[in-house]
């Protein structure tokens, strides 16, 4: 048997914002090869790189050069949460949930039996900083319900 087929590959991956004299390397050049199974953590210093690589593997940046491959064998939409959690602090927690499931359009119907499991108790407040709002706990999976999620791109052959 032959080497297994690798689970994630980069090759010449690079990211760049903006142009000419004022621009900046924000990644790369980045060589990868994951296996199937393989547990991989991204640590580095700030600015090396770490977010850009992640919002690439989501689909949320394309890359300037080079190419990632992720292999999966159900492709479905990747959720990313960021560090500030990429919800809004002045809506409800009820409201960001509904929010996410209004984007991805899922039907009124479906939402409703949905929104029935979404976090109680501190409802009223946002999700944000004020007395009451719910903890970073709640913040996490009201994010993940569909801000930061991605779907299947072009330029990311499989973004699971």
């Amino acid at each position: 048997m032959g080497e297994p087929y690798p689970k994630v590959r980069a090759h010449d991956l690079t990211r760049t914002f903006g142009r000419g004299p004022g621009a900046v390397a924000a990644l790369g050049p980045l060589e990868l090869t994951t296996a199937p199974g393989e547990f991989v953590c991204v640590v580095g210093p700030s600015g090396c790189g770490k977010s850009t690589l992640l919002r690439i593997a989501a689909g949320l940046l394309r890359p300037s050069t080079g190419r990632l491959e992720i292999r999966t064998s159900s492709p479905r939409p990747a959720a990313m949460i960021f560090q500030d959690y990429g919800i809004y602090d002045w809506k409800s927690v009820r409201a960001n949930v509904r929010f996410g499931l209004d984007i991805q359009g899922v039907p009124r119907r479906e939402a409703n039996a949905l929104r029935r499991h979404a976090p109680t108790g501190g409802d009223r407040q946002g999700p944000g900083r004020g007395t009451g709002a719910p903890s970073d706990g709640r913040a996490s999976p009201t994010a993940l319900n569909g801000r930061g999620r991605c779907p299947q791109q072009p330029w990311t052959p499989n973004c699971a």
